[in-house]
């Protein structure tokens, strides 16, 4: 449940009463509906281009607190070297956040900022470079490449601000 999130969803205008806080029901993440970007990081390429890359998006924050967006998706590629990066595809190399620490940061910072807003819903599409990879290989690289976006996030997003499947199952065995 989301405790005060209401408080700036309420309507006071003339035809409005007064709210008591016994009126107040706590919030639930399923009654939410938020705003969202598809590739929230993307910036329009330089020269010339697809047209669906024809587009650029203000940086997470600038969104989150100028457009009201709450749902950004991020497409993460890993390296060999163990650094995630975010951009489009090999085509489409611009972003307003390079990396995906960048990225969380920029969004962790504003929440801080921000404390009473509703939660970010955060899509993560994990990206694997195959051209030179074989099946074998491709397996675990795509393994390895989970195991990097996870613990980034467990090591750059503070817990107490993570809501995980296993925290909406609880103690249910599905």
């Amino acid at each position: 449940m989301i405790a005060g999130s209401m408080s700036g969803c309420l309507s006071m205008g003339e035809d409005s009463k007064e709210i008591s806080e016994d009126d107040l029901t706590p919030l639930r993440i399923n009654h939410i509906q938020v705003k969202g970007t598809h590739n929230s990081y993307h910036l329009e390429p330089l020269g010339p281009t697809l047209r669906a890359y024809e587009y650029s998006h203000q940086p997470l924050d600038v969104q989150a607190e100028e457009q009201g967006v709450r749902q950004f998706e991020i497409d993460v590629w890993w390296d060999a070297r163990g650094q995630l990066y975010v951009y489009h595809n090999q085509y489409d190399l611009r972003t307003t956040c390079v990396t995906f620490e960048e990225c969380l940061n920029t969004l962790l910072n504003w929440s801080n900022e921000n404390s009473e807003h509703v939660p970010f819903m955060i899509w993560i599409e994990p990206k694997e470079w195959m051209e030179q990879s074989t099946d074998n290989t491709a397996i675990v690289e795509l393994q390895n490449l989970l195991d990097s976006i996870e613990q980034e996030i467990i090591e750059f997003w503070p817990r107490n601000k993570t809501i995980t499947p296993d925290d909406v199952r609880g103690n249910s065995e599905t």
